[in-house]
């Protein structure tokens, strides 16, 4: 399997939340389309803490039911997970 990643800006100003506008994410889905692909999921790091989704990344999995991809440079730790049925499912993640 190939994996294509399509960065966004983070838009929030605070180091420690990421927001994406819906004008990114409708180009995205665009871009993605045109290439005849499928989002399959969300990544984003968490520079100050651990990979653990926050507060604010469990109520968007309820509204993206997409696998997330959770990266933090403390430890190069990496945490896939994604909502499913009011609970959380994870997904091991080898990196070569």
């Amino acid at each position: 399997m190939r994996l294509y990643v399509l960065p966004l800006p983070n838009v929030a100003l605070a180091r420690d939340v990421f927001r994406l506008t819906s004008r990114d994410v409708a180009m995205a889905r665009r871009t993605l389309r045109r290439r005849g692909l499928v989002p399959c999921g969300c990544f984003h790091t968490h520079p100050t803490r651990g990979p653990e989704p926050s507060s604010l990344d469990r109520s968007s999995m309820a509204n993206v039911p997409r696998w997330w991809l959770i990266y933090s440079p403390l430890g190069h730790r990496l945490r896939m997970i994604r909502a499913r049925g009011g609970r959380t499912e994870r997904a091991r993640v080898r990196v070569r």
